[in-house]
């Protein structure tokens, strides 16, 4: 396909396609799962075209079958504003009894009970991100993720970003669609996404009008706690006027329409000597979002140290998160609640292997907490050991102006975020 970017999910939804009748390519809008999905595909079916008056939406309502045909695999984009398509889909794969007939794309999840089926054994699922820093040609990708989550040593990096640029990357974000636009214009897509997340996609995604001016609070909120374990107490208090069902509503609308990623609790196969926090950190799919709900842009977001560390975190779970969909890997965070004065030891990112191995990872934006983060990683591994755990495969800092990258005398690997790839 001419002009077509390679993403990190290309392999995988090649192997996924080999294996399975179909798969399920989902994500966020606008991050680029129909060009990644067409990169395979030998025939596409688009039903939220609106050419003459949704004509093909409508032909599908009428008779779903209309969307099989063609050469394979089929592309369905945007599969669910006919959900009827899933089990004419999972019925088609089970008649033909053949891999890599499909693949359908999504940037919502439809309403539960819109479809019979789950399509376990015959349709895979790949959930896509907005672009990581190397897939944008940002990061060189000089230290691997595996390095990350193995005993491999370090290779010679050096940061490429400024404090400023890491700014302007959580402004803007990993949309494919930013990739040109002028710095000083980059805000204004996520922006035009969260105005049309508020006034139009809560409410469309399941014909329940939501008021636009709580949704507008709601997400505020959520982007002043940021990558935190805010509390739905928090929540209610700043929207004023809600009740808790409702909230549960708003904050489930948000999620299956992949604008929220909340990360679990991890908790070690061992009884751990401290008592855990088993809360979620609750996160947007990509800092711009959040800094778009704030409407705060590059120059303010320099100036709060605060929010631009969770945003910078924010922008680097993203990017884990993308690496750890193509590996297998699984991402938690670890805390423990405070007991008997002793003060609370967190850490930001587990990462868990499918051998259930697992490293820990903090991030830190500026290269003056390493010391502090360095003894977080210590106390906690050895804590973990001591409690009949196995040693992490490796402890990390990343960290968003440290000059290079190197290990400690004590293990740690610290690693500029701007060297960091698949």
């Amino acid at each position: 396909m001419a002009g077509y970017l390679p993403r990190i999910y290309d392999d995988r939804l090649r192997v996924l396609l080999s294996l399975f009748g179909g798969v399920l390519v989902e994500g966020p809008k606008w991050c680029g799962k129909t060009w990644t999905s067409r990169h395979v595909s030998a025939s596409e079916l688009s039903v939220a075209d609106p050419k003459d008056n949704y004509a093909t939406r409508k032909l599908v309502m009428a008779d779903v079958s209309a969307a099989l045909g063609g050469h394979r695999p089929r592309l369905i984009d945007e599969w669910q504003e006919v959900p009827e398509l899933w089990d004419a889909v999972r019925f088609e794969i089970d008649a033909a009894g053949e891999r890599g007939l499909f693949v359908l794309t999504g940037s919502s999840n439809p309403p539960r009970g819109r479809t019979m089926h789950s399509g376990t054994g015959r349709i895979a699922r790949l959930r896509m991100a907005p672009m990581t820093l190397s897939e944008a040609g940002v990061s060189q990708g000089e230290v691997p993720f595996a390095c990350l989550v193995s005993g491999q040593p370090l290779p010679r990096a050096e940061n490429p970003l400024t404090l400023g640029e890491i700014a302007s990357l959580c402004v803007r974000g990993g949309w494919p669609g930013n990739l040109e636009t002028p710095p000083d214009l980059c805000q204004e897509l996520p922006r035009q996404y969260v105005l049309s997340l508020v006034n139009e996609d809560v409410s469309r995604y399941d014909d329940v009008a939501r008021d636009p001016i709580k949704m507008d609070l709601l997400l505020r909120s959520l982007a002043r706690n940021n990558q935190t374990l805010v509390s739905k107490k928090t929540l209610l208090a700043d929207i004023g006027q809600l009740s808790e069902p409702t909230l549960n509503s708003y904050l489930n609308v948000l999620t299956n329409l992949f604008v929220l990623r909340s990360i679990p609790a991890w908790s070690p196969a061992v009884r751990s000597r401290g008592r855990l926090r088993a809360a979620e950190k609750v996160r947007f799919v990509d800092p711009s979002l959040a800094l778009a709900a704030l409407r705060v842009g590059t120059t303010r977001l320099v100036s709060d140290w605060e929010t631009f560390g969770l945003m910078f975190e924010c922008l680097v779970t993203r990017d884990i998160l993308a690496f750890t969909e193509v590996t297998g890997a699984k991402v938690f965070h670890y805390r423990e609640a405070a007991n008997q004065g002793r003060r609370e030891r967190e850490v930001d990112l587990v990462v868990e292997t499918s051998d259930d191995e697992y490293s820990l990872i903090e991030v830190k934006l500026n290269a003056a907490q390493i010391e502090d983060a360095e003894a977080a990683l210590v106390d906690v591994s050895a804590k973990l050991v001591a409690g009949g755990a196995a040693p992490p495969l490796a402890q990390v800092i990343i960290c968003g102006t440290v000059p290079y990258a190197y290990t400690t005398e004590r293990g740690i690997k610290v690693i500029p975020f701007g060297c960091l790839g698949q």
